[in-house]
C-alpha cells in the first residue's frame, strides 16, 4: 500500500520568525495573539508556537484590504475575513 503525498506542503512559521515578518517583538506577538488580532498557531512544540505560512499570507492580505479600504471610507464590516481552515499538515 502507498502513501498519498499532500500536494501543498504547510510551511510552519515559529514566533520568531512570525516577529520579524512583522517587525514586532515576541512579546507583541503574544499580545497580538491574546488580543485576537493574530491567527491562531498550528502547532506547538516546547512552547514554541507555529504558524501556517498560507494563513499569515492570507492576515496579511486581509491587513492589506482593511488600509485600502480606510483610505477609500469603508468600514470593516463591509471586508470579508479570511477563513481559517483545520486541514494542516503537521
Amino acid at each position: 500500500m502507498s502513501r498519498q503525498k499532500n500536494p501543498v506542503k504547510t510551511q510552519r512559521i515559529p514566533s520568531r520568525l512570525v516577529s520579524r515578518r512583522y517587525n514586532i517583538s515576541t512579546k507583541t506577538v503574544d499580545r497580538w495573539l491574546e488580543d485576537g488580532i493574530l491567527p491562531p498557531p498550528i502547532l506547538v512544540i516546547n512552547r514554541v508556537r507555529y504558524w501556517c505560512e498560507q494563513e499569515l499570507d492570507a492576515f496579511d492580505a486581509a491587513l492589506v484590504a482593511e488600509q485600502k479600504a480606510k483610505r477609500q471610507g469603508v468600514t470593516r464590516e463591509v471586508i470579508p475575513q479570511p477563513t481559517s481552515s483545520n486541514d494542516h499538515a503537521a
